[in-house]
Protein backbone atom coordinates (compact mmCIF):
# COMPACT_ATOMS: atom_id res chain seq x y z
CA UNK A 1 0.00 0.00 0.00
CA UNK A 2 1.48 3.39 -1.01
CA UNK A 3 1.13 6.49 1.14
CA UNK A 4 -0.43 9.71 -0.21
CA UNK A 5 2.09 12.09 -1.79
CA UNK A 6 1.37 15.59 -0.42
CA UNK A 7 3.28 18.69 -1.58
CA UNK A 8 3.38 21.46 1.08
CA UNK A 9 4.29 24.60 -0.89
CA UNK A 10 3.71 27.03 1.99
CA UNK A 11 6.81 25.91 3.95
CA UNK A 12 10.26 27.57 3.71
CA UNK A 13 11.77 27.07 0.23
CA UNK A 14 15.39 28.21 -0.06
CA UNK A 15 16.67 30.04 -3.13
CA UNK A 16 19.69 28.28 -4.64
CA UNK A 17 21.36 28.89 -7.97
CA UNK A 18 24.86 27.53 -7.62
CA UNK A 19 26.62 24.24 -8.26
CA UNK A 20 27.51 22.19 -11.30
CA UNK A 21 29.33 19.09 -10.12
CA UNK A 22 29.84 16.47 -12.84
CA UNK A 23 26.43 16.98 -14.38
CA UNK A 24 25.66 17.99 -17.95
CA UNK A 25 25.04 21.56 -19.05
CA UNK A 26 21.90 23.01 -17.53
CA UNK A 27 22.05 20.62 -14.58
CA UNK A 28 23.53 20.65 -11.11
CA UNK A 29 24.49 17.92 -8.64
CA UNK A 30 22.65 17.44 -5.34
CA UNK A 31 23.56 15.42 -2.26
CA UNK A 32 20.83 13.62 -0.27
CA UNK A 33 21.31 12.55 3.34
CA UNK A 34 18.69 10.45 5.17
CA UNK A 35 18.86 9.80 8.90
CA UNK A 36 16.69 7.35 10.79
CA UNK A 37 16.05 8.54 14.33
CA UNK A 38 16.97 6.03 17.03
CA UNK A 39 19.63 4.16 15.06
CA UNK A 40 18.61 1.08 13.05
CA UNK A 41 15.20 1.54 11.41
CA UNK A 42 12.46 -1.04 11.84
CA UNK A 43 10.73 -0.53 8.51
CA UNK A 44 11.43 -0.58 4.80
CA UNK A 45 11.15 2.66 2.83
CA UNK A 46 11.75 4.18 -0.59
CA UNK A 47 12.96 7.66 -1.50
CA UNK A 48 12.45 9.48 -4.80
CA UNK A 49 12.44 13.01 -6.30
CA UNK A 50 9.95 14.18 -8.94
CA UNK A 51 9.64 17.44 -10.83
CA UNK A 52 6.51 19.59 -11.07
CA UNK A 53 5.10 17.43 -13.83
CA UNK A 54 5.48 14.28 -11.69
CA UNK A 55 8.27 12.98 -13.94
CA UNK A 56 10.59 10.81 -11.93
CA UNK A 57 14.05 12.42 -11.63
CA UNK A 58 15.68 10.34 -8.93
CA UNK A 59 14.81 6.97 -7.42
CA UNK A 60 12.97 5.34 -6.08
CA UNK A 61 15.73 3.86 -3.93
CA UNK A 62 15.00 1.52 -1.05
CA UNK A 63 16.55 1.82 2.40
CA UNK A 64 16.09 -0.16 5.58
CA UNK A 65 18.07 -1.07 8.68
CA UNK A 66 21.05 1.29 8.69
CA UNK A 67 20.77 4.63 10.52
CA UNK A 68 22.17 6.73 7.65
CA UNK A 69 21.95 6.74 3.83
CA UNK A 70 23.47 9.15 1.28
CA UNK A 71 22.75 9.57 -2.43
CA UNK A 72 23.81 11.91 -5.25
CA UNK A 73 21.88 12.93 -8.33
CA UNK A 74 21.92 15.40 -11.21
CA UNK A 75 18.84 17.62 -11.57
CA UNK A 76 17.86 20.22 -14.14
CA UNK A 77 17.79 23.89 -13.22
CA UNK A 78 14.15 25.04 -13.27
CA UNK A 79 11.91 27.70 -11.86
CA UNK A 80 9.35 25.02 -10.93
CA UNK A 81 9.55 23.10 -7.65
CA UNK A 82 10.92 19.62 -7.09
CA UNK A 83 9.17 17.31 -4.61
CA UNK A 84 10.81 14.50 -2.63
CA UNK A 85 8.92 11.54 -1.11
CA UNK A 86 9.59 8.90 1.52
CA UNK A 87 7.17 6.01 1.21
CA UNK A 88 6.56 3.46 3.92
CA UNK A 89 5.78 -0.13 2.99
CA UNK A 90 5.25 -1.29 6.54
CA UNK A 91 2.53 0.92 8.03
CA UNK A 92 3.25 -0.37 11.52
CA UNK A 93 6.70 1.29 11.33
CA UNK A 94 6.23 4.81 9.87
CA UNK A 95 9.29 6.84 8.84
CA UNK A 96 10.67 8.67 11.86
CA UNK A 97 13.83 10.18 10.38
CA UNK A 98 14.96 13.34 8.57
CA UNK A 99 15.86 14.19 4.98
CA UNK A 100 18.46 16.88 4.18
CA UNK A 101 19.34 17.89 0.61
CA UNK A 102 22.53 19.82 -0.26
CA UNK A 103 23.94 21.40 -3.38
CA UNK A 104 26.96 19.43 -4.71
CA UNK A 105 27.91 17.59 -1.50
CA UNK A 106 27.45 17.60 2.26
CA UNK A 107 29.55 20.76 2.50
CA UNK A 108 27.47 22.59 -0.09
CA UNK A 109 24.54 24.96 0.27
CA UNK A 110 21.65 23.42 2.19
CA UNK A 111 18.68 23.21 -0.17
CA UNK A 112 16.32 21.65 2.29
CA UNK A 113 16.58 20.88 6.01
CA UNK A 114 14.05 18.28 7.05
CA UNK A 115 12.09 17.83 10.26
CA UNK A 116 11.57 14.53 12.00
CA UNK A 117 8.88 12.41 10.36
CA UNK A 118 8.40 14.51 7.20
CA UNK A 119 7.64 12.27 4.24
CA UNK A 120 7.36 14.79 1.40
CA UNK A 121 8.44 18.37 0.78
CA UNK A 122 9.48 20.75 -2.00
CA UNK A 123 12.63 22.65 -2.96
CA UNK A 124 13.83 24.78 -5.90
CA UNK A 125 16.85 24.79 -8.19
CA UNK A 126 16.64 28.18 -9.87
CA UNK A 127 18.92 28.72 -12.86
CA UNK A 128 22.02 30.73 -11.93
CA UNK A 129 22.28 34.42 -12.89
CA UNK A 130 25.74 34.98 -14.29
CA UNK A 131 27.53 38.30 -14.04
CA UNK A 132 30.04 40.30 -12.01
CA UNK A 133 29.49 39.74 -8.29
CA UNK A 134 32.24 42.11 -7.02
CA UNK A 135 30.64 45.29 -5.57
CA UNK A 136 33.88 47.21 -6.18
CA UNK A 137 33.81 46.55 -9.94
CA UNK A 138 32.58 49.06 -12.49
CA UNK A 139 30.13 46.53 -13.95
CA UNK A 140 28.89 45.02 -10.67
CA UNK A 141 25.58 43.20 -11.14
CA UNK A 142 23.61 43.12 -7.91
CA UNK A 143 21.26 40.49 -9.36
CA UNK A 144 24.05 38.03 -10.25
CA UNK A 145 24.66 35.05 -7.99
CA UNK A 146 27.31 33.30 -10.09
CA UNK A 147 30.45 35.18 -11.07
CA UNK A 148 31.33 34.80 -14.74
CA UNK A 149 34.75 36.45 -14.53
CA UNK A 150 33.58 39.63 -16.29
CA UNK A 151 34.32 42.08 -13.43
CA UNK A 152 36.08 45.26 -14.53
CA UNK A 153 38.12 46.90 -11.75
CA UNK A 154 39.83 50.14 -12.71
CA UNK A 155 43.14 51.21 -11.23
CA UNK A 156 46.88 51.22 -11.62
CA UNK A 157 48.01 47.84 -12.92
CA UNK A 158 51.74 48.63 -13.03
CA UNK A 159 53.17 46.76 -10.04
CA UNK A 160 56.28 48.96 -9.72
CA UNK A 161 54.36 52.28 -9.83
CA UNK A 162 53.01 54.40 -6.98
CA UNK A 163 49.33 53.62 -6.42
CA UNK A 164 49.50 50.07 -7.76
CA UNK A 165 46.21 48.25 -7.21
CA UNK A 166 46.67 44.48 -7.16
CA UNK A 167 42.93 43.98 -7.65
CA UNK A 168 42.69 46.13 -10.78
CA UNK A 169 42.43 44.43 -14.16
CA UNK A 170 41.89 47.53 -16.33
CA UNK A 171 44.50 50.29 -16.17
CA UNK A 172 42.94 53.73 -15.76
CA UNK A 173 46.11 55.75 -16.27
CA UNK A 174 46.49 56.58 -12.60
CA UNK A 175 49.97 55.09 -12.24
CA UNK A 176 52.65 57.61 -11.32
CA UNK A 177 56.35 57.11 -10.69
CA UNK A 178 57.61 56.94 -7.10
CA UNK A 179 58.81 60.38 -5.96
CA UNK A 180 60.87 60.20 -2.78
CA UNK A 181 60.94 63.01 -0.25
CA UNK A 182 59.48 64.30 3.02
CA UNK A 183 55.69 63.84 3.05
CA UNK A 184 54.91 65.14 6.58
CA UNK A 185 52.38 67.73 5.46
CA UNK A 186 50.45 68.36 8.68
CA UNK A 187 46.89 68.91 7.49
CA UNK A 188 47.57 69.57 3.82
CA UNK A 189 47.03 67.14 0.96
CA UNK A 190 50.36 66.11 -0.49
CA UNK A 191 51.39 64.28 -3.62
CA UNK A 192 50.54 61.05 -1.85
CA UNK A 193 46.89 62.06 -1.69
CA UNK A 194 46.88 61.68 2.10
CA UNK A 195 47.34 63.64 5.29
CA UNK A 196 50.65 62.56 6.82
CA UNK A 197 51.25 64.16 10.20
CA UNK A 198 54.07 62.14 11.67
CA UNK A 199 54.49 64.25 14.82
CA UNK A 200 50.77 65.06 15.31
CA UNK A 201 51.35 68.80 15.44
CA UNK A 202 49.08 69.80 12.56
CA UNK A 203 52.04 71.49 10.83
CA UNK A 204 54.19 70.44 7.87
CA UNK A 205 57.84 69.54 8.34
CA UNK A 206 60.39 72.22 7.46
CA UNK A 207 61.37 70.42 4.26
CA UNK A 208 57.94 69.07 3.31
CA UNK A 209 57.88 68.30 -0.43
CA UNK A 210 54.38 68.64 -1.95
CA UNK A 211 55.54 66.68 -5.01
CA UNK A 212 56.71 63.67 -3.01
CA UNK A 213 54.45 60.63 -2.70
CA UNK A 214 56.79 58.28 -0.82
CA UNK A 215 58.55 59.25 2.40
CA UNK A 216 62.32 58.78 2.44
CA UNK A 217 62.86 59.57 6.13
CA UNK A 218 64.38 62.98 5.41
CA UNK A 219 61.82 65.16 7.27
CA UNK A 220 63.39 67.80 9.51
CA UNK A 221 61.70 69.92 12.17
CA UNK A 222 62.68 73.37 13.47
CA UNK A 223 62.58 73.89 17.24
CA UNK A 224 61.49 77.24 18.60
CA UNK A 225 58.63 79.27 20.05
CA UNK A 226 55.34 78.37 18.35
CA UNK A 227 53.03 80.72 20.32
CA UNK A 228 52.01 83.65 18.05
CA UNK A 229 51.43 85.87 21.12
CA UNK A 230 55.07 85.61 22.22
CA UNK A 231 57.62 88.25 21.25
CA UNK A 232 59.99 85.63 19.84
CA UNK A 233 57.38 83.63 17.91
CA UNK A 234 58.98 81.68 15.06
CA UNK A 235 56.51 80.94 12.23
CA UNK A 236 58.89 78.29 10.83
CA UNK A 237 59.15 76.34 14.10
CA UNK A 238 57.07 73.20 14.47
CA UNK A 239 58.47 71.86 17.76
CA UNK A 240 58.01 73.99 20.91
CA UNK A 241 61.25 74.25 22.83
CA UNK A 242 59.75 76.29 25.70
CA UNK A 243 61.74 79.35 24.67
CA UNK A 244 58.77 81.72 24.29
CA UNK A 245 59.19 85.20 25.77
CA UNK A 246 56.22 87.32 26.73
CA UNK A 247 55.95 91.04 27.49
CA UNK A 248 53.08 92.03 29.73
CA UNK A 249 51.67 94.66 27.42
CA UNK A 250 49.09 97.40 27.14
CA UNK A 251 45.33 96.89 27.01
CA UNK A 252 44.11 95.79 23.57
CA UNK A 253 40.76 94.98 21.96
CA UNK A 254 38.96 98.01 23.43
CA UNK A 255 35.37 98.47 22.25
CA UNK A 256 32.19 100.15 23.53
CA UNK A 257 28.68 98.70 23.88
CA UNK A 258 25.30 99.71 25.33
CA UNK A 259 25.95 103.42 24.78
CA UNK A 260 22.92 105.62 25.59
CA UNK A 261 22.41 109.14 26.99
CA UNK A 262 23.77 108.50 30.49
CA UNK A 263 25.87 105.31 30.39
CA UNK A 264 28.26 103.11 28.39
CA UNK A 265 29.96 99.71 28.77
CA UNK A 266 33.70 99.57 28.05
CA UNK A 267 35.13 96.19 26.96
CA UNK A 268 38.70 94.96 26.39
CA UNK A 269 40.67 91.79 25.69
CA UNK A 270 41.78 89.36 28.40
CA UNK A 271 45.39 90.37 29.01
CA UNK A 272 46.27 87.25 31.03
CA UNK A 273 48.53 84.61 29.47
CA UNK A 274 51.03 81.96 30.53
CA UNK A 275 53.54 84.57 31.68
CA UNK A 276 51.41 87.58 32.59
CA UNK A 277 48.75 87.77 35.32
CA UNK A 278 46.71 90.98 35.58
CA UNK A 279 46.69 92.51 39.06
CA UNK A 280 44.52 95.59 38.51
CA UNK A 281 43.03 97.72 35.70
CA UNK A 282 41.90 101.33 35.95
CA UNK A 283 39.85 103.41 33.50
CA UNK A 284 39.83 107.18 33.66
CA UNK A 285 37.31 109.34 31.77
CA UNK A 286 36.22 112.95 31.53
CA UNK A 287 34.19 115.34 29.43
CA UNK A 288 36.28 116.49 26.51
CA UNK A 289 37.85 119.86 27.29
CA UNK A 290 37.72 119.49 31.07
CA UNK A 291 40.68 118.88 33.37
CA UNK A 292 39.27 116.54 36.03
CA UNK A 293 39.01 112.77 35.53
CA UNK A 294 36.67 110.24 37.08
CA UNK A 295 38.02 106.69 37.48
CA UNK A 296 36.77 103.11 37.62
CA UNK A 297 39.04 100.46 39.20
CA UNK A 298 38.78 96.78 38.31
CA UNK A 299 40.45 94.17 40.52
CA UNK A 300 41.34 93.99 44.19
CA UNK A 301 43.99 96.00 45.99
CA UNK A 302 47.34 96.00 44.30
CA UNK A 303 49.53 93.07 45.29
CA UNK A 304 46.69 90.82 46.48
CA UNK A 305 47.94 87.91 44.28
CA UNK A 306 44.44 87.37 42.84
CA UNK A 307 44.35 87.39 39.05
CA UNK A 308 41.92 89.93 37.61
CA UNK A 309 39.84 88.22 34.93
CA UNK A 310 37.28 91.00 34.32
CA UNK A 311 37.11 92.32 30.74
CA UNK A 312 34.29 94.91 30.87
CA UNK A 313 33.04 97.80 33.01
CA UNK A 314 29.82 99.85 32.91
CA UNK A 315 30.09 103.62 33.52
CA UNK A 316 26.93 105.37 34.76
CA UNK A 317 25.74 108.94 35.46
CA UNK A 318 27.13 110.47 32.28
CA UNK A 319 25.77 113.66 30.75
CA UNK A 320 23.67 113.41 27.62
CA UNK A 321 24.85 114.71 24.23
CA UNK A 322 28.39 115.02 25.60
CA UNK A 323 31.80 114.03 24.23
CA UNK A 324 34.04 112.02 26.56
CA UNK A 325 37.61 110.77 26.40
CA UNK A 326 39.08 107.81 28.27
CA UNK A 327 42.29 105.80 28.74
CA UNK A 328 43.58 102.71 30.61
CA UNK A 329 46.25 101.83 33.12
CA UNK A 330 47.17 98.23 33.93
CA UNK A 331 49.23 96.56 36.67
CA UNK A 332 50.62 93.02 36.38
CA UNK A 333 51.55 90.73 39.27
CA UNK A 334 55.18 90.58 38.09
CA UNK A 335 55.46 94.32 38.77
CA UNK A 336 54.98 95.51 35.19
CA UNK A 337 52.96 98.74 34.95
CA UNK A 338 51.68 100.16 31.68
CA UNK A 339 50.75 103.78 32.34
CA UNK A 340 47.81 105.55 30.75
CA UNK A 341 47.29 104.24 27.23
CA UNK A 342 44.61 102.95 24.80
CA UNK A 343 43.07 106.40 24.59
CA UNK A 344 39.63 106.68 22.99
CA UNK A 345 36.45 108.68 23.00
CA UNK A 346 32.67 108.54 22.65
CA UNK A 347 29.64 110.81 22.58
CA UNK A 348 26.58 110.05 24.67
CA UNK A 349 23.18 110.11 23.01
CA UNK A 350 20.64 112.86 23.38
CA UNK A 351 18.45 112.72 26.47
CA UNK A 352 15.09 111.07 26.07
CA UNK A 353 12.16 113.54 26.18
CA UNK A 354 9.93 113.50 29.24
CA UNK A 355 6.16 113.16 29.09
CA UNK A 356 4.21 116.41 28.70
CA UNK A 357 1.07 117.98 30.13
CA UNK A 358 0.89 115.79 33.24
CA UNK A 359 -2.45 116.35 34.95
CA UNK A 360 -3.72 114.78 38.19
CA UNK A 361 -7.39 114.57 39.12
CA UNK A 362 -8.97 113.07 42.25
CA UNK A 363 -12.30 111.46 41.38
CA UNK A 364 -12.72 110.39 45.03
CA UNK A 365 -10.90 110.90 48.36
CA UNK A 366 -8.80 107.69 47.99
CA UNK A 367 -7.95 107.68 44.30
CA UNK A 368 -5.93 109.83 41.87
CA UNK A 369 -5.91 109.75 38.07
CA UNK A 370 -2.86 110.80 36.03
CA UNK A 371 -3.04 111.84 32.35
CA UNK A 372 -0.30 113.05 29.99
CA UNK A 373 0.66 113.15 26.30
CA UNK A 374 3.72 112.70 24.06
CA UNK A 375 3.92 116.21 22.70
CA UNK A 376 7.60 116.33 23.79
CA UNK A 377 8.33 113.29 21.63
CA UNK A 378 7.47 109.61 21.44
CA UNK A 379 8.64 107.35 24.22
CA UNK A 380 8.69 103.65 25.01
CA UNK A 381 7.92 103.47 28.73
CA UNK A 382 6.75 105.83 31.48
CA UNK A 383 6.80 105.44 35.27
CA UNK A 384 5.28 107.68 37.92
CA UNK A 385 6.50 107.75 41.51
CA UNK A 386 4.57 109.43 44.31
CA UNK A 387 4.97 110.09 48.05
CA UNK A 388 3.06 111.81 50.81
CA UNK A 389 4.11 115.49 50.75
CA UNK A 390 3.65 116.00 54.47
CA UNK A 391 6.63 113.79 55.34
CA UNK A 392 9.47 115.80 56.78
CA UNK A 393 12.95 114.87 55.63
CA UNK A 394 11.73 112.32 53.04
CA UNK A 395 14.02 109.51 51.83
CA UNK A 396 14.00 107.30 48.76
CA UNK A 397 12.08 104.69 50.72
CA UNK A 398 9.11 107.08 50.97
CA UNK A 399 8.52 106.92 47.21
CA UNK A 400 6.46 104.21 45.53
CA UNK A 401 5.27 103.46 41.96
CA UNK A 402 1.87 104.70 40.92
CA UNK A 403 -0.22 102.08 39.17
CA UNK A 404 2.33 99.30 39.54
CA UNK A 405 5.53 98.87 37.53
CA UNK A 406 4.83 101.38 34.75
CA UNK A 407 3.00 102.10 31.49
CA UNK A 408 4.15 101.41 27.91
CA UNK A 409 3.76 103.98 25.15
CA UNK A 410 0.35 103.98 23.48
CA UNK A 411 -1.64 102.90 26.55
Amino acid sequence: MRTIKLCLLFLFIPFVSLGQGNCSNGQTEIFIEIWQIGGTGLGTYTFEIQNFGATQYFGPVQFSGAPNYTYSSCLDYTTLPYTWFVETYDTSNPFNGTVDIYLDDSNGTLLFEGSTGQTNQTFFLFPPIYGCTNPDAENYNSDADSDDGSCQILGCTQYDAFGYNPNANIDDGSCVPYNLGCIDNGTEISGSGEVNDFDDDGLPAFNYDPLANTDDGSCTYINGCIDPTATNYDPLAVVDDNSCIYICGEITGVNLTDLIHDRVTVNWADMNNNSCAVDQIRIRYRELGTSSYSTKTIGGPLGNNTTCLTTSKRILNLSDSTKYEYSFKIWYQDGTINDWHAQGGFTTLDACPNIANLVVTTPNPTRAKFTWDDSNGSYKFARIKIRVDSISNPTSNNWFNAGGFGTYYGV
